[in-house]
């Protein structure tokens, strides 16, 4: 056998490394000009566990030209291809047109002579947007809205299935792109598949934005990574940048202050952050005031210490209505301490039995519900059984005048935030994108819980005899004697 000579031995060397690592792979497959930035590095290790199975679920959101779709939709499925050779790979984007040049790129990178794997495509099924390889797999293209019957994927790529602005801020667009994803889409995923959804966020309730506020939200790894680092203690940049540090993306970035950039589309586009700079009603630096286990040691020995509950009943319960939410607060008379939140687009059967079960959890002094049409069997329901104390509040004015009547508990530092709780991101994001904003059950809570610390204390006894419900087969009874002590009062 011949001794391989110094180059071919280097270039064997090159070619295995590319097999075992998409870094590698990415470096041997591209242009002299390839460069592999920090976040291009973070990203490939993401690819890199999605494709072991230690995650089976991505979500990357990336500014533009960030060389994002090079390696999602291009790099990635042919380094896929080449170590799963039989598997089935869907690429889809917003249309037919983008879609299958990603198509085409991966079927030009698997035929280059310099490719490193043994997979090999097939001469008679060598279409731009569909093709097959000699080992049985194959690659699919679609744009958003097309079929994908008959083709399964074990890699599923959906990379910026909104085009622009105009489609973004299009409820009809956007509940037609939701549509296919979970009609088509997601449907075409192998038992032992896996699934990556990229994007430019464009809009609070686009596809990325649904799957994070779905109840399915904790199956997937989400990478974030915003063009200007805004690291907190409670949540530092996926990079260890400092604040203010930014990306070295390979495009031009516009300036918000020469005009070339509204402040809400760089939030968007640059920043993957949807919502009105600094927040809308609620600011992002009103809610950096925290508690730890000791402050709330200390906060509970108060005299004045109660709990409360408040609770937003969405006006239709079930999967894919509106959520319902109830929210705990403690109050030791200076601070309001968010204790507990919950919400979820259940039946209504199980939302009366989680609210019954965090009354018990919690024992508050009263727990308020907005005295609505829809809440109605609800604070029926509550009385009748027994065990709860609930007072029906009725709502006056908008839903944003609510929020602004409170909204000076926030920027006085007077509401105190859990230093960490699994449900913390996502009430603090809705707080900050309302009004505008995909659902609004959070800051309900927050405008019925707070108005009613800030109710005078002669109104909050009032309300605590009026509509207590006492535990007890004769409730009749007891509410008649409750009657009476407040006459006396009088």
């Amino acid at each position: 056998m011949a001794e391989l000579t110094l180059e071919a031995s280097l270039a064997y060397l090159e070619a295995e490394c590319a097999r075992r690592s998409l870094l590698d792979f990415s470096t041997l497959m591209s242009l002299p000009s390839y460069e592999q930035p920090e976040h291009v590095k973070l990203l490939i290790e993401h690819l890199e566990a999605l494709e072991r199975r230690e995650i089976r679920r991505l979500i990357v959101e990336m500014p533009p030209r960030s060389s994002k779709s090079t390696h999602v939709s291009r790099l990635f499925p042919a380094w896929w291809l080449g170590r799963h050779p039989t598997d089935g790979v869907i690429i889809a984007s917003y249309g037919e047109e983008l879609a299958t040049d990603h198509g085409r790129a991966v079927r030009d990178i698997l035929g280059s002579p310099l490719y490193p794997f043994e997979t090999k495509l097939r001469p008679d099924n060598r279409a731009a947007g569909r093709w097959g390889t000699k080992q049985g797999g194959g690659l699919l293209s679609s744009g958003v809205g097309t079929g994908l019957t008959g083709f399964g994927g074990t890699l599923a790529v959906l990379d910026d299935p909104i085009k622009g602005r105009e489609e973004a801020d299009s409820e009809l667009v956007r509940d037609h792109t939701w549509s296919w994803y979970q009609d088509v889409f997601s449907t075409r995923v192998q038992r032992d598949g896996v699934l990556l959804v990229t994007g430019t966020r464009w809009h609070e309730d686009d596809p990325i934005g649904r799957i994070i506020n779905s109840p399915g939200a904790s199956d997937w790894t989400r990478l974030r990574l915003p063009y200007v680092a805004t690291p907190t203690a409670f949540s530092p940049d996926p990079l260890g940048r400092v604040a203010g540090e930014t990306l070295p993306i390979f495009g031009l970035v516009p300036s918000v202050e020469k005009g070339e950039i509204s402040a809400y589309s760089f939030a968007s586009l640059y920043q993957q952050n949807p919502i009105p700079a600094g927040g809308g009603v609620f600011k992002s630096q009103w809610m950096q005031r925290r508690y730890s286990a000791a402050d709330l040691v200390r906060a509970k020995s108060s005299s004045r210490w109660v709990v409360i509950q408040s609770v937003d009943l969405g006006g239709k319960q079930g999967v894919g209505h509106d959520p319902s939410a109830i929210a705990t607060w403690g109050w030791d008379g200076l601070s309001k301490y968010l204790l507990d939140y919950w919400s979820g687009q259940d039946e209504y059967a199980d939302v009366k039995a989680i609210i019954k079960a965090k009354n018990f959890e919690w024992r508050p002094r009263m727990l308020y519900v907005e005295d609505a049409t829809w809440a109605q069997p609800l604070i029926s329901d509550l009385r009748r059984e027994g065990g709860v104390r609930v007072y029906a509040v009725r709502a006056r004015g908008s839903k944003w005048t609510r929020a602004d009547a409170i909204s000076p508990e926030f920027e006085g530092g007077a509401v105190v935030l859990p230093a960490s709780a699994p449900w913390l991101d996502a009430w603090v994001h809705e707080h900050l994108s309302f009004p505008n904003g995909q659902h609004d059950e959070a800051v309900d809570t927050t405008s019925l819980a707070l108005s009613m610390f800030q109710a005078t204390p002669a109104r909050r006894r009032q309300m605590s005899l009026r509509e207590q419900t006492i535990p007890s087969r004769d409730d009749a009874a007891k509410r008649m004697l409750v009657r009476i002590k407040e006459r006396r009062r009088g």
